[in-house]
């Protein structure tokens, strides 16, 4: 039983899952992945052990332990803190404004979503969402916002 939070359940989630990794080629969902912690004996003890899962998934990112893919199923990361390396400030939105001038031909998008894209095409974005969307917002030449769609940014 475990009352490990935060990066700390993270790490034990991947301990627990490495052994069983080749039964979940494409990556695991999160219900899985509570499924293998119980079956390891570490449940979650939480009133929603799902979204302590989750939330501690999410917040590993930055620290390269897990990273999340499309259809809800993560991944062992690279191990490599996106704290320490990866884009940030005109470097990322430079790199972001190529790559979503060919995603979304309509222009608009969601910054999170595109962050994403951007990382699954091998891109190391430094840091979360926070990043990206400074990076956007400091480079008013290249994006603008959307007013008033939350997270809905323009490329120019």
């Amino acid at each position: 039983m475990t009352t490990a939070r935060g990066v700390e359940l993270a790490r034990l989630a991947l301990e627990t899952f490495r052994p069983r990794a080749g039964a979940y080629p494409d990556g695991i969902k999160v219900r899985e992945l509570q499924q293998e912690l119980d079956r390891a004996g570490h449940p979650v003890i939480a009133d929603d052990a799902y979204s302590v899962i989750h939330s501690a998934l999410n917040r590993s990112q930055p620290h390269g332990l897990w990273v999340s893919r499309d259809g809800g199923l993560w991944q062992p990361g690279d191990g490599v803190s996106k704290m320490n390396a990866g884009l940030s400030g005109r470097d990322l939105a430079e790199a972001l404004h190529a790559f979503v001038k060919q995603r979304y031909p309509g222009g608009v998008f969601d910054y999170e979503a595109a962050r994403a894209g951007l990382e699954a095409t091998g891109v190391k974005v430094k840091g979360t969402g926070t990043t990206t969307a400074n990076a956007l917002r400091n480079a008013d030449d290249l994006f603008g916002h959307v007013a008033g769609q939350e997270g809905m940014w323009r490329w120019k």
